[in-house]
């Protein structure tokens, strides 16, 4: 934690803003722009191949409702796809600390175990509401090194998304990570390098 920042800095972190250089498979690149709110807001712009699409997601009591827009072409999301960017956005190192921080969620200790030849401690969130998340710290540094997530994908069953953090550096007095790599089950899918990012409080 102390390896972040000062611990009022995350008494009044809210959401984010960002813009990210995107990398996926075959090199194909985008720029997205994100934008997420506490407790589940977020609105996404995906910028690729000379298109843009913007995608928006609310939590509601009757569940994740979102929409996607290309043109003038607008469709529902389904459940699985609203619920996944919603988590995905919601997972940045910063809002869990945050929310840690906020007393809005807790994490038990699993152990320790290495990662990328580094010794990492391992913590899980305690909320049986949500899909299970466990995170790494460096037990060096103190940085937060990734985020695991276990999803349930609609055709697919139960997948494993890591999304592993480094470059840290200060946003307003908050040391945050600036690069990003996501793994679907072992298999690499996205880098994104963070050009812009901005807390919302």
């Amino acid at each position: 934690m102390q390896a972040l920042g000062d611990r009022r800095q995350f008494q009044s972190i809210r959401g984010y803003r960002s813009v990210e250089a995107w990398t996926g498979p075959d090199n194909l690149s985008a720029r997205v722009e994100t934008k997420y709110q506490v407790p589940g807001q977020m609105s996404r712009e995906l910028h690729i191949l000379n298109t843009s699409i913007y995608s928006s997601v609310s939590g509601v009591k009757e569940g994740v409702k979102g929409e996607e827009t290309v043109g003038s072409n607008r469709r529902p999301l389904s459940s699985g796809e609203a619920r996944d960017l919603l988590y995905e956005a919601a997972s940045h190192p910063i809002v869990l600390i945050a929310q840690f921080v906020q007393g809005k969620t807790r994490f038990r200790y699993i152990g320790v175990r290495a990662f990328e030849g580094r010794q990492v401690a391992l913590l899980e969130r305690v909320d049986a509401s949500k899909p299970r998340l466990r995170i790494s710290i460096d037990a060096e540094t103190g940085l937060l090194r990734t985020v695991e997530t276990t999803l349930l994908r609609s055709g697919v069953g139960l997948v494993q998304v890591r999304e592993s953090y480094d470059d840290y550096r200060r946003v307003n007095g908050v040391r945050t990570p600036m690069h990003r790599q996501s793994s679907v089950d072992g298999q690499q899918t996205t880098e994104s390098v963070y050009q812009e990012f901005q807390f919302l409080r």
